[in-house]
């Protein structure tokens, strides 16, 4: 990219056209100061760099979760560092998710179809006690797209957080099936109705 040149530092300008500029500088009144723009890089703005927008999620969005399941992390839970299993971990987070999409799209044949990107913050040791959130933030179809953040309640700390968890809904012949819902329940009324004839 060729560089454009500044407007009062002429590359031409002879000799005796410089002496002349800085004899005259002192006597020439200095131009209004006019304020500079703020170019985008220093301009307020929403944070958006990783690292700002996972710590606004540990203050902030964790308390916009409406499922919370409590862990606590035993010995069988470690792995060879002695520290939470990232394997174990995703086990909770699925079952969890799982029972969730049941809930809200009132369907328990439920299976997976993806999984965005995982980014593990921070651990737990044994003895520490981990909260899972999740939360709905769309409804597909036959779908449900959910978010996911795990947070260490002894320390306050973001373990994990998964921003896009999307399951899919089944009929009896495992082909995808509509459920016609658009907003989060907070209830067990859409609980299917095969598992509600087995109370007694």
């Amino acid at each position: 990219m060729t560089s454009t040149p500044e407007p009062h530092a002429s590359l031409n300008a002879s000799p005796n056209a410089v002496s002349n500029s800085a004899e005259t500088a002192a006597a020439r009144p200095e131009p209004a100061s006019e304020p500079r723009p703020t170019s985008p890089a220093t301009a307020a703005a929403p944070v958006t760099d990783a690292e700002s927008l996972n710590e606004q999620r540990g203050r902030d969005r964790f308390d916009e979760m409406n499922f919370h399941t409590r862990k606590w992390v035993r010995p069988e839970d470690l792995n060879a560092n002695g520290t939470l299993f990232g394997g174990s971990l995703l086990r909770w987070i699925d079952d969890e998710a799982v029972v969730y999409a049941m809930i809200q799209l009132g369907n328990q044949r439920i299976v997976t179809k993806y999984l965005s990107e995982i980014n593990f913050r921070s651990s737990a040791t044994q003895g520490d006690i981990i909260e899972i959130g999740l939360q709905a933030i769309n409804f597909g179809r036959t779908s449900l797209t959910m978010r996911c953040e795990v947070r260490n309640i002894i320390t306050s700390e973001v373990i994990l957080s998964i921003d896009q968890i999307v399951f899919v809904g089944l009929d009896e012949d495992g082909n995808p099936q509509p459920h016609g819902f658009t907003e989060i329940t907070y209830e067990r009324d859409r609980f299917p109705e095969e598992l509600r004839h087995r109370r007694g």
